[in-house]
């Protein structure tokens, strides 16, 4: 039998903006190594972004977060953030939390969902790429690719 999970509606506000999609100039101010949710017994970085010139309803700063594995090597992500925001890494250079915090950087936010036509014409080329591969031998058999109901035209 499941047990019944009660949860009261709470007012919206707080130190949370929702921000609109696009660029937005930036600083870190905070890494910490937090625990994996997804992988036990590990943990991952969490990198905290200052929003410039933003702030939350309760006047605090508005901050974004962003997670990465703590792995440093030139096909991680953690690199890809170094390289971006500090130049590329010195061969043999360990990464140390000092290389980004303060630094100043860019955040690009993008908080659209795809829509149901997206999702269909995409599942759409994977199902080409799948044929198209099966048929130069690429590939043994092409895998099914089920897509849902095309939805209707928008009205324009």
């Amino acid at each position: 039998m499941t047990t019944e999970i009660t949860i009261p509606q709470t007012a919206g506000g707080g130190n949370f903006k929702d921000l609109p999609p696009g660029m937005y100039a930036a600083h870190i101010s905070d890494i910490a190594e937090v625990d994996n949710p997804f992988e036990d017994d590990k943990t991952q970085l969490q990198l905290t972004f200052t929003i410039e010139g933003e702030t939350n309803e309760d006047g605090t700063a508005c901050e974004k977060r962003a997670w990465a594995n703590p792995v440093f090597n030139p096909q991680s992500k953690l690199w890809k953030w170094v390289e971006a925001i500090s130049g590329t890494p010195a061969a043999g250079e360990p990464f140390r939390t000092s290389t980004l915090v303060g630094k100043p950087c860019r955040v690009f936010i993008n908080t659209a969902k795809k829509q149901d036509g997206t999702i269909w014409t995409e599942l759409g080329h994977l199902r080409t790429v799948f044929l198209w591969a099966e048929k130069r031998r690429l590939i043994a058999f092409a895998v099914p690719v089920e897509r849902p109901a095309k939805p209707a035209p928008k009205d324009r």
